[in-house]
C-alpha cells in the first residue's frame, strides 16, 4: 500500500487495510509513505497553462 505522508491519507490506508485484511495488524501488507504522493489544489489556477494565467493575471504576476 502506497499512501503519502499526510495524517488524513495514512489513516485512510489504515482502514483499507483493515476493511482488506482483517483487524490483525501482523497479516496487513505493508503501507509506505512518500512525499511524492502529497495532492495539491492550486484554487482558481488549476488547469490553466502558463499563457492563459498571463491573459488573465499578466505577465508580471506569472513567474518565467
Amino acid at each position: 500500500m502506497f499512501t503519502s505522508e499526510l495524517r488524513r491519507a495514512y489513516l485512510t490506508a489504515d482502514i483499507i487495510m483493515e476493511v482488506a485484511f482483517g483487524p490483525d495488524e501482523c497479516k496487513w501488507p505493508k503501507i509506505k509513505k512518500s512525499i511524492k504522493l502529497i495532492e495539491r489544489h492550486y484554487g482558481a489556477l488549476t488547469g490553466k497553462n502558463k499563457a492563459q494565467m498571463v491573459r488573465e493575471y499578466g505577465e508580471e504576476q506569472v513567474n518565467p
